[in-house]
């Protein structure tokens, strides 16, 4: 008997709250965006939700059916707002990056608590509030026609950086040290198992690493890598984002994460009306609280340790983006 095929079934009754998704490479200031975003009035922001970032990976690589990825990402989306609005996704530890404490005050989280138990209530909460969920959702700038397809009028913000600065965070991390890439520790990532001849072991290489370019990864220095994951994001992403502004000119907004420590109160301003949200108390407190001594900060880029066509590949990449490229 052939077996009939299976559908997931998302429902028809879906909840109208508008969508953000934050998206960039790692270490690309997403995290400090996304807490200053949080604090608007009815906004709610989660930090990289597994399952939302690694879905489109999935997709990308051709690991899942499309319209099965998409009803996935839009059941989840849905379950994470009910959940958030609830405040059964809540961090109330005061000392973490990710406390609520930080973005809302006590007021709020108390008539939420109060007045919010089921999911009709998450339904009147909606129709009175319209309310906000922004999602950081890290390095998927490749797939952003999956995240529009599966979150219909989500808006994108894509934060950019500099990538030397990029790779100074990826080094100090050791993200991707050959001891790393033999037992990975982190699992939101997709890998493909290489065997190295000259290692003599068998390594995780990252997905964006180009095909038949693993050996010249693993001998890589870990700031060179940093260099070179920055630079394959912007070139898988390229098409991507170029057809995405043409398709969908008013759901696109980058940022740059030294405007965002320059002057984070006009940066606010373009993107509270971006998805059209107001500031609060919050908003404030947390713009205060952010140090700006980072842009002053004389770095020292290891530049003589990266090869010569890495290199020349950053900075042409640099120079399209209108970073200085001095000491190149």
């Amino acid at each position: 008997m052939a077996l009939k095929k299976k559908e997931l079934h998302v429902g028809t009754k879906r909840l109208s709250f508008k969508k953000v998704i934050i998206t960039g490479v790692c270490r690309s200031g997403k995290t400090l965006l996304g807490r200053i975003l949080g604090t608007l009035k009815n906004v709610d922001y989660l930090d990289e939700p597994w399952l939302a970032t690694i879905l489109p990976h999935f997709l990308g690589n051709n690991l899942i059916d499309p319209q099965v990825a998409k009803d996935i990402m839009a059941s989840y989306v849905e379950e994470l707002f009910n959940d958030v609005a609830l405040l059964r996704q809540t961090n109330f530890r005061p000392n973490d990056q990710s406390s609520i404490w930080d973005r809302k005050n006590i007021k709020e989280l108390y008539e939420r608590l109060i007045n919010l138990h089921t999911r009709d209530d998450v339904r009147n909460y909606v129709r009175n509030k319209k309310p906000t969920l922004i999602l950081n959702l890290s390095s998927t700038n490749p797939f952003l026609f999956f995240l529009a397809e599966s979150l219909p009028g989500c808006k994108i913000i894509h934060v950019i950086r500099n990538g030397l600065d990029v790779a100074l965070e990826i080094e100090k991390k050791k993200w991707y040290s050959n001891e790393q890439l033999k037992k990975p520790i982190c699992n939101g990532l997709l890998y493909r198992i290489h065997k190295s001849d000259k290692f003599s072991d068998k390594y995780y290489i990252p997905w964006w690493v180009e095909k038949n370019g693993e050996e010249k990864f693993l001998k890589m220095n870990d700031f060179t890598k940093g260099l070179y994951f920055w630079r394959r994001y912007f070139e898988l992403s390229e098409n991507q984002i170029k057809d995405f502004k043409s398709s969908f000119p008013n759901q696109y907004k980058e940022v740059r994460f030294e405007k965002i420590l320059r002057n984070p109160k006009a940066v606010l301003n373009a993107l509270s009306g971006f998805f059209d949200a107001s500031v609060t108390e919050q908003t404030n407190l947390v713009l205060s609280g952010i140090d700006t001594k980072k842009l002053k900060t004389q770095k020292k880029y290891p530049l003589n340790r990266v090869p010569r066509d890495e290199k020349n590949e950053v900075k042409k990449l640099l120079k399209k983006l209108k970073y200085p490229t001095h000491g190149f």
